[in-house]
């Protein structure tokens, strides 16, 4: 589960910023290497809602990534305000890196605080073919 212990992130979006288009705030971590082309990795991260007033037209969406994957997409209601969410998912490697994992929040019609993300975790869970993971002994 999430370590309530941690610090959070908080993603806001400014007083007076425009509401009538959609906002794309990114949080990310570039640099991560020895993940060779081929593994198959779970992707993970605790997303909290901040706003309210989510309709069809006034709209907040998470998208996980790693690199150019999309792990997991969530889209949540009014009823998912100020609940922790964990987004998960698993994809492949694409590349020999450097890679980047990603949050992309997309809201529109609400300015202020928006959402808060915490604890990111990349996990190899399979190596890719020919490779074999090392294990403690």
């Amino acid at each position: 589960g999430r370590n309530p212990n941690s610090r959070t992130f908080r993603g806001v979006t400014t007083s007076g910023a425009s509401t009538s288009s959609t906002l794309t705030l990114s949080l990310q971590q570039t640099g991560i290497k020895d993940l060779p082309a081929g593994t198959v990795i779970t992707v993970s991260a605790w997303v909290k809602p901040l706003r309210n007033g989510i309709t069809a037209s006034n709209s907040l969406s998470f998208t996980l990534k790693f690199g150019d994957s999309i792990a997991k997409t969530l889209t949540p209601s009014n009823g998912d305000l100020n609940a922790w969410q964990l987004m998960t998912g698993t994809v492949t490697v694409v590349g020999d890196g450097p890679h980047t994992v990603s949050l992309e929040v997309k809201t529109k019609g609400k300015s202020g605080n928006i959402f808060a993300v915490d604890d990111f975790s990349v996990k190899a869970v399979e190596p890719p073919v020919g490779y074999k993971f090392c294990s403690a002994k």
